[in-house]
């Protein structure tokens, strides 16, 4: 009997992302740790994702703008901005978990 091995192809995989949808590893990484939750905000990300402050302050906007991300709630008075992923981010990291699984297949030359 075969073990699971989830991870043997993850960075082929990652790679195949990042070409085909044209985002940064740094990104799509970003994307599996918002992926469960109903809304984060900055502040959220600088306490708990390991990475630069640099990288919230650059590639949040980013990931907003190639549509992975969206404002959840707007910035109002002692209110921060609070953000969420949109459909799109959750359907690319569904699929990357397929793959993952084996229940979809890519590009041989990634493999």
């Amino acid at each position: 009997m075969e073990k699971s091995n989830y991870l043997k192809n993850y960075r082929p995989t990652l790679y195949f992302f990042r070409d085909r949808y044209g985002l940064k590893v740094s990104e799509i990484e970003f994307l599996f740790f918002v992926y469960d939750l109903k809304y984060f905000t900055y502040m959220y990300v600088n306490d708990n994702y390991r990475s630069s402050r640099n990288f919230v302050d650059r590639n949040i906007p980013k990931i907003k703008d190639k549509g992975y991300i969206y404002i959840y709630q707007e910035q109002y008075m002692k209110r921060v901005r609070k953000y969420a992923i949109s459909q799109k981010g959750k359907m690319l990291v569904s699929r990357f978990y397929r793959i993952l699984e084996g229940k979809e297949s890519i590009n041989k030359n990634y493999l």
